[in-house]
């Protein structure tokens, strides 16, 4: 499937059209100078800069969008990326193309599909999906939000629905991904409100424990997932008393404001690994985000606020198997036979925040430390329509996890995150445009680490981009 979607693109991409089109190209070189990559020089950039030592990053990005009429387009988008360092490899973190028949959208490949906030390169990125690793390959199909009938467009409704193959060194290998979500807004005049569930699971695949070995991965199996069922008598035990596969997914509400003279959100998500998370029984934890973005450029025009707190975990008892009862220790992330858990190529999908390390029995990735407090804080501007810069801080107090704890506490051997680990990890961003050939872009990333969970490290990121004029 990649192989074809990549060929599709690429044809796309650089064979012209006589129907109304768009076409954007940029080129960038980059260069990170640290011993220890700070944490906001590497995290959110879709798994493209290595984690230590000097990276030299070269980059080729194409948007390409293509209106036959009225109803039906169709685009691709294209990144490909050179690294000079440690571990040196050449990849495409985005690589699709979609057609696109009025609200409907049909694409494939490695995209990003988060959750379109106003002000995404401030935040710390969604608690389901964010720009932390490279995008899993998959095909989806997503509508816009369609109004309901009699209701003057006031109610609206939308979703997705995604099926996707996991490759990578993984402790079940070639797992399959299912995607879905539905959303409900309701619109009006210069405010909204929404709130939507999104679903995600690994299922299928070929565990290295021979005790499971090849998973259940049929067609039945398929419509359990999708049905979120517990397993066939095929499946792990656990999988038949409860649910097949590893399923997760996150809450997702907020309100949005459009004024004349700014736009702006308060959100909230909330994660759940089970049918506990589902009922809101670890209602405490989740994300609050606040952002503001002002429609006049000025020198701080753009603002985000957010906290997230994942310590509750719908409390610290392990479950004894009947839900809804005093269990908790949710583990967020992790599994017990995924156990490679919600990773990618070794990076976090979700949030960054939550780390991950090799486990004890294994060799495998797994999340160490999936309990945080975080606050953070972005700001960004403009300067003499020149410059445009952006600043974020981030605090952290880290608690490891429950299971961890409790195996440590039960051996007589200290717990690594007892007393927590404290973290400031902050960046900032200039970039330039000279006003004598805006096609070219000079960008300065300053990024510092100081605390007990990373090394306390000082970086520098230098680079230029080239964008050629634009095709329409």
């Amino acid at each position: 499937m990649q192989k074809l979607v990549f060929i599709l693109l690429i044809t796309i991409s650089f064979v012209p059209l006589s129907y109304s089109q768009e076409v954007n190209y940029e080129f960038g070189l980059h260069s990170i100078l640290s011993k220890d990559t700070p944490f906001w020089i590497q995290s959110n950039e879709f798994g493209k800069i290595e984690g230590k030592g000097i990276n030299t990053i070269g980059e080729f990005k194409s948007n390409v969008f293509y209106e036959i009429n009225s109803l039906i387009s169709i685009g691709s988008e294209l990144n490909l990326v050179s690294r000079i360092s440690d571990k040196s490899t050449f990849f495409a973190p985005l690589a699709n193309a979609s057609i696109q028949v009025g609200k409907f959208q049909l694409i494939g490949g490695r995209f990003h599909f988060g959750r379109n906030q106003q002000l995404e390169e401030l935040s710390t990125g969604s608690l389901t999906m964010s720009q932390n690793a490279v995008p899993i390959p998959r095909v989806m199909l997503k509508s816009d939000y369609i109004s309901f009938p009699f209701t003057s467009d006031i109610l609206q409704i939308k979703g997705t629905f995604a099926h996707g193959v996991v490759d990578g060194d993984r402790a079940v290998s070639k797992p399959f991904l299912h995607e879905s979500s539905l959303y409900g807004k309701l619109q009006f005049s210069k405010f909204n409100v929404y709130l939507g569930l999104q679903r995600y699971a690994f299922w299928g695949g070929r565990s290295i424990n021979p005790t499971y070995g090849k998973l259940p991965s049929s067609l039945d199996d398929f419509f359990r997932i999708v049905f979120s069922k517990e397993g066939g008598s095929n499946a792990p035990a656990l999988d038949q008393d409860y649910k097949l596969g590893d399923q997760f997914g996150n809450y997702d509400g907020g309100v949005n404001w459009n004024t004349n003279k700014y736009k702006a959100e308060v959100y909230w998500q909330n994660f759940f690994e089970d049918k506990d998370g589902l009922t809101l029984k670890n209602y405490t934890d989740g994300l609050f985000g606040v952002a503001v973005k002002l429609k006049k450029t000025l020198l701080i025009d753009s603002f985000v606020y957010e906290h997230i707190y994942s310590k509750d975990q719908s409390g610290p008892l392990a479950a004894d198997g009947t839900r809804g009862g005093p269990g908790g220790q949710d583990n967020y992330y992790n599994h017990s036979v995924y156990l490679t858990g919600w990773s990618y190529h070794q990076r976090s999908v979700g949030t960054p925040f939550f780390t991950s390390s090799k486990g004890r029995a294994t060799n495998n990735f797994y999340f160490e430390n999936n309990r945080v407090v975080v606050h953070h804080i972005g700001i960004g501007g403009s300067y003499n329509s020149n410059f445009r810069y952006s600043l974020k801080i981030s605090t952290s107090n880290n608690y490891g996890n429950y299971r961890d704890r409790d195996y440590a506490n039960a051996n007589g051997f200290s717990y690594e995150f007892s007393p927590p680990k404290r973290q400031t990890s902050m960046v900032a961003l200039v970039v330039y445009t000279p006003k004598s050939d805006s096609r070219f872009s000079v960008l300065s990333k300053v990024a510092l680490d100081r605390g007990s969970l990373y090394p306390n490290s000082f970086g520098l990121q230098l680079g230029v981009t080239f964008k050629p004029t634009n095709s329409k």
